[in-house]
């Protein structure tokens, strides 16, 4: 519910990204178990919390080895 489109608050993103943190997440298998289950994400939610967990320059390499896996999502 955190990454949902209706929410996206500041404190949200910060709980998400502690999630990714703590749980190392993969972004590309999240975005899919979100799509299986059928929630309506806001995928600049998914990039902000990987970006605040991992940093940006992380999120450029993980985004142009994957681009055309995550154009899925948008």
């Amino acid at each position: 519910m955190k990454l949902s489109s209706v929410s996206g608050r500041e404190l949200d993103i910060k709980d998400v990204i502690n999630i990714v943190k703590r749980e190392k997440k993969d972004l590309l298998d999240l975005l899919s178990k979100f799509d299986k289950m059928g929630f309506d994400i806001d995928i600049s939610h998914i990039l902000n919390a990987f970006e605040g967990a991992y940093g940006m320059e992380w999120l450029e390499d993980y985004y142009i080895n994957n681009e055309a896996e995550l154009r899925k999502y948008y």
